[in-house]
C-alpha cells in the first residue's frame, strides 16, 4: 500500500510531462496524400509515448515528437501514415518526413484542375455552360 502512495504521485506528476514542441517544430505542418508530389521525401520514423497513463499527454508528446523530429531531420512537413491508441492511455505513430515548397496553402495546379474540367466537358458529363462558369471559378482562385 505505501509502495502505491509514493507511485501514484509520481506518475500524476509524470502525466503532465507531455514533450514540448521546440521553436523548430512550430514551424512544421501536417500534409496529405495530396501534398506528395510537390515535396521532397527525407525519411519515415516512428514515435510512441513512454508512459502508458494519461492519455491527453501522450497524445500530445507524440504529436510533438513528430513536429520535432520532422524539424531535426531537416524537414518542414509530415504525413501521418498509423496513428494508434491502445484504449489504455499509450500512443504511437508512425510517419514521413518531407520537404514542402513554403506556402501558405496547397493549391493544385491550374493546369491539372482545367485539364479535368476539359475532359468532363469533351466526355459531355457537363455543359459548355457549366464548363465556362466553373472555369472561371479555377480561375478566380488562382490570382
Amino acid at each position: 500500500m505505501n509502495k502505491i502512495l509514493i507511485v501514484l504521485p509520481i506518475l500524476i506528476l509524470l502525466n503532465g510531462c507531455a514533450t514540448k514542441v521546440t521553436p523548430e517544430g512550430r514551424k512544421t505542418r501536417q500534409i496529405d496524400m495530396s501534398w506528395k508530389n510537390s515535396c521532397v521525401y527525407i525519411g519515415s520514423s516512428q514515435t510512441s509515448s513512454a508512459v502508458k497513463f494519461g492519455a491527453q499527454g501522450n497524445y500530445e508528446t507524440v504529436r510533438n515528437n513528430m513536429k520535432n523530429e520532422t524539424a531535426a531531420s531537416g524537414g518542414n512537413s509530415y504525413m501521418v501514415n498509423d496513428f494508434i491508441n491502445d484504449g489504455m492511455g499509450h500512443f504511437s505513430a508512425s510517419f514521413e518526413i518531407y520537404k514542402c515548397p513554403e506556402t501558405k496553402y496547397h493549391v493544385p495546379k491550374k493546369y491539372d484542375a482545367l485539364e479535368k474540367l476539359k475532359k468532363l466537358l469533351d466526355k459531355d458529363v457537363i455543359t459548355q455552360k457549366e464548363y465556362d462558369i466553373e472555369k472561371t471559378k479555377l480561375l478566380s482562385n488562382y490570382k
